[in-house]
């Protein structure tokens, strides 16, 4: 097991280790730990002090950090 960290707006913004099977992708992983539409959001992988726009196929590796951001903002 791994340990990724989930950052969305749904949480308030606070941030959510979830445990995950090693070699679980981005695409997997957000069916297990997000109930929103992910085609909604900009998703963003933080891995090695990088940030990144994130592919449904990338594998997660331990200490990876996943923020979703709304793509529209209601009222903007």
């Amino acid at each position: 097991m791994i340990n990724v960290t989930l950052v969305h707006n749904g949480g308030a913004g606070l941030p959510v280790k979830t445990p995950v099977v090693e070699g679980t992708t981005l695409e997997k992983f957000l069916e297990i730990a997000f109930d929103g539409d992910p085609d909604e959001f900009t998703i963003r992988i933080r891995a090695n002090g990088t940030s990144v726009e994130a592919h449904r196929d990338y594998v997660l590796c331990e200490g990876d950090r996943v923020s979703l951001a709304p793509v529209k903002v209601d009222g903007a």
